[in-house]
């Protein structure tokens, strides 16, 4: 499998109609080369469940354990991005 040529992140707190409106923005676009990457930073909201209604294999969704903090779960977000542009 080839990387995407962009990495999108989105570093995640409660708010689900907000990662709703997010993903469908996302997904919406014309350009197709890219993977979206959604870090959950342990929200007590189940935000598995706004991902799980998008079936699209660009989607990659990560739930910390505990609550890092905005920075640390960018950074978190950084690290899984394998496209060459972020």
């Amino acid at each position: 499998m080839t990387s995407p040529t962009v990495s999108i992140c989105i570093p995640a707190y409660n708010r689900p109609e907000y990662l709703k409106k997010a993903i469908k923005s996302v997904l919406d676009q014309t350009f197709y080369d890219f993977e979206l990457i959604i870090s959950d930073d342990c929200s007590p909201i189940d935000l598995k469940l706004v991902v799980s209604k998008y079936k699209d294999q660009r989607i990659k969704y990560f739930r910390q354990k505990s609550n890092l903090g905005f920075i640390k779960n960018w950074n978190f977000c950084l690290e899984k991005c394998s496209g060459k542009y972020i």
